[in-house]
């Protein structure tokens, strides 16, 4: 099923998912971040989406308001 931005936000808003993690495509999260610019939600740092990033979005009734970037832990190999 293809997704649009405008779908993940109404999704979020959705009862019942006040502490729902979300997982989808770097294509998606462009469009949820036009939504969510056009919504005047403020958004911390620059926008990126690197594979393993994480956004976290604060919701008030069912909009969001703050968006916040984590940076992707990074793991490194522990010698065999």
């Amino acid at each position: 099923m293809d997704g649009t931005g405008a779908g993940v936000l109404e999704l979020l808003a959705g009862r019942g998912l006040d502490q729902a993690v979300l997982c989808t495509h770097g294509e998606i999260i462009g469009e949820v971040f036009d939504e969510l610019q056009r919504a005047g939600i403020e958004l911390s740092g620059p926008l990126q989406w690197p594979k393993g990033s994480t956004w976290v979005l604060q919701l008030d009734d069912g909009q969001g308001r703050k968006g916040t970037y984590l940076e992707p832990v990074v793991v490194e190999e522990v010698g065999r």
